[in-house]
Formats: C-alpha cells, sequence, structure tokens
C-alpha cells in the first residue's frame, strides 16, 4: 500500500516548522522593534534595516532530510518504496537547490512583502482610511489562502504595537507556510516524475483531494492526463531556479476569480501545457498530487464555491502504511544521507 496525503502533509508541517523555528526569533525582534513605533512610517525605517537570517547547517541538515521525504513520497506514487531508484542514488543538486528556494522565499521574498504590507498600513494611516476587512494579512487577490488572526476593519488603529505585530507576524507565518506548500510539492512532483520515468511509465495523472475544501481549479484537473517526459524537464528547470523572481515567473499561478477559473477551465491540456499549468501546486496550500496513470480517484463531488484553501490542514498520523514509509525513509538516511 501506497502512503497517503496524512504522510505528504506531514513533511508539509515538518518542512514549515523547520522553516519557522529558522526565522522566528529575528521575525519576533523586528516586529517587536516595528510594533514599538508610535507610526507605521517609522516602522519602515526597520525593515529596511533588517537582514533576514540565514539558515544555519543545523537547518539545512533537517530541510534536506525532509525534502528526501517529500521526493520519496513523490516516487511512492509510482510504485513500491523498495524499488525506487533513489534507493541507490538521492538528486543531491536538487535537494540543495530546493531548500535554497525555500530559503529566499522565507528571508528575502518575505521581507519584500512586509515592507508592502506595512507601506499599505502607512498610507491607510496617513489618510485616516480604514483599512480594508482582512488587513494586514496577505493582500487579497495576491494568494488564495490567508492566516488566521487577522486585524478587523473596525477599529484597526485603536492598538498600534498589536496592529504592527499583527502585520509582521502575520505576513512572517504566511510566507513561513507558502516556502513549505511549494517546495514540499515541488519535491514530491520531481519524486514521482522522476520514478516514473525510471519505470517507463509514459503518462500521469492528476489525482486532487475531493473534499469540501476543494478549490475549482484543482476540483477540474482531478484525473487530467499528461505525458512524463516534457513535464520532469520542466520540474528539473523550476528545482535550478534560485531567484523567487525567476520562479515566479516560471511557474505562475492561474487567478482564482471568477473569469480566471473560467479560462482556466476552457484550456486543452496542450494549451495547459503551455502555461505550465499541467502539474501542481496551482495555488499555496495546493494538495493535489501526481499518481501513476489510472490511479487517480473517480470524478470530483460538487465544487464549493472558491476561497476554502487556508493553508497547511492538521492530521494525525499513525496509520501503519505511514510508519511503513517513516522506517523505509531512515533506512535510506542512513546509508546515503543528504548533502550538506
Amino acid at each position: 500500500m501506497r502512503p497517503k496525503l496524512q504522510t505528504y502533509v506531514a513533511v508539509e508541517t515538518s518542512f514549515a516548522a523547520a522553516i519557522g523555528a529558522a526565522v522566528q526569533p529575528d521575525l519576533q525582534a523586528v516586529a517587536d522593534e516595528a510594533a514599538s513605533h508610535a507610526h507605521p512610517e517609522n516602522a519602515l525605517g526597520v525593515l529596511d534595516k533588517w537582514a533576514p537570517p540565514v539558515f544555519s547547517q543545523e537547518t539545512r541538515a533537517k530541510l534536506g532530510e525532509l525534502a528526501v521525504s517529500a521526493i520519496l513520497f513523490g516516487a511512492s506514487r509510482m510504485g513500491p518504496i523498495q524499488e525506487s531508484r533513489y534507493m541507490q542514488a538521492l538528486p543531491h543538486l536538487q535537494i540543495k537547490t530546493a531548500i535554497h528556494q525555500a530559503e529566499m522565499m522565507a528571508t528575502r521574498s518575505m521581507r519584500k512583502l512586509l515592507v508592502k504590507q506595512v507601506t499599505s498600513f502607512a498610507i491607510a494611516y496617513r489618510a485616516g482610511a480604514p483599512l480594508p476587512e482582512g488587513t494586514p494579512g496577505l493582500i487579497k487577490g495576491d494568494l488564495c489562502c490567508s492566516p488566521k488572526g487577522l486585524l478587523k476593519a473596525d477599529d484597526p488603529y485603536a492598538d498600534m504595537a498589536d496592529a504592527m505585530n499583527a502585520v509582521v507576524m502575520g505576513t512572517g507565518r504566511a510566507m513561513k507556510d507558502i516556502a513549505a506548500n511549494l517546495t514540499t510539492s515541488r519535491l514530491v512532483a520531481f519524486g514521482a516524475l522522476g520514478e516514473a520515468e525510471a519505470r517507463n511509465q509514459t503518462h500521469y495523472q492528476i489525482d486532487s483531494t475531493l473534499d469540501d475544501r476543494i478549490c475549482p481549479i484543482c476540483a477540474h484537473m482531478n484525473g487530467r492526463r499528461f505525458p512524463v517526459r516534457d513535464t520532469l524537464g520542466k520540474v528539473e528547470r523550476l528545482l535550478l531556479l534560485d531567484d523567487p523572481e525567476d520562479l515566479k515567473s516560471a511557474a505562475p499561478f492561474p487567478r482564482q476569480n471568477k473569469a480566471g477559473i473560467a479560462e482556466f477551465e476552457s484550456l486543452e491540456n496542450q494549451e495547459l501545457i503551455a502555461r505550465g499549468w499541467n502539474l501542481p501546486p496551482w495555488h499555496p496550500g495546493c494538495r493535489c498530487l501526481i499518481v501513476a496513470d489510472g490511479d487517480a480517484k473517480a470524478a470530483p463531488p460538487a465544487v464549493p464555491p472558491a476561497g476554502n484553501n487556508d493553508g497547511l490542514q492538521s492530521f494525525t498520523v499513525h496509520d501503519s502504511e505511514a510508519e511503513s514509509f517513516w522506517s523505509k525513509l531512515a533506512e535510506i538516511l542512513k546509508k546515503n544521507p543528504p548533502a550538506p
């Protein structure tokens, strides 16, 4: 039996925890300093001088093990893990660059988004205007998942310190979760496609999580079938990009508004491939997976309204299938540890 989605979520959650442990102390320090100012414009000076932390060797080693977990999980979707190509050799270059991508998203991209958020906050404050509902979390429309605990629009300036802390920590938590989700998803896709190629499988399918949290795009993609070879090359190229802006341009997300969803649903397979939309993730928090041709679930249920994707999910992972996966992972790591 192959590991279930719970195993994937466990890897992703562990990724987020490791990234959070690496950036949380510095993020909290800059949040406290920003919150000490009586005016949000002064807080921008704090962010301008802030140098986000660099991942330590210990953090990189932990993320390296989790990257191996993600790759092996992807490979397990194509056949028994005992027979995987990755039992013989690990793709050290892709693991190293994936960790670097996660670091850039959790530090440089986070700093850029923080400046954007605090600037918007300062403009609204200067104008005496109420903040839009949900500010100061992620700016609506940028991403389809958002952190909990955002300020409400009724009295956003009642406590400036709390407001600034919410801006900084809310954005930081969201970027940590997004970095974990996107890195895990792409490593899982790489593992699945590499294993499919090794097993001479020519096509793969999309396997969506068919529950009441599914978004219209993921529901539409369930069961879609695509060729392995060209897609594997694309994922390999994505994993070699070290600039978050280049990654964003090379793998853009489809728009999640009504017009964007309608356009997405009108595209044939070749058009999806041309736009780079033939493999997950299609948004932060995406739970779609690549599986062997013929293994996708049956037709999806009725699609609920968009906007149900709210980041990482919680699962208790104690089934024998998952335990077998972790046991096999420990064996592989002992024989062939990821390079630092």
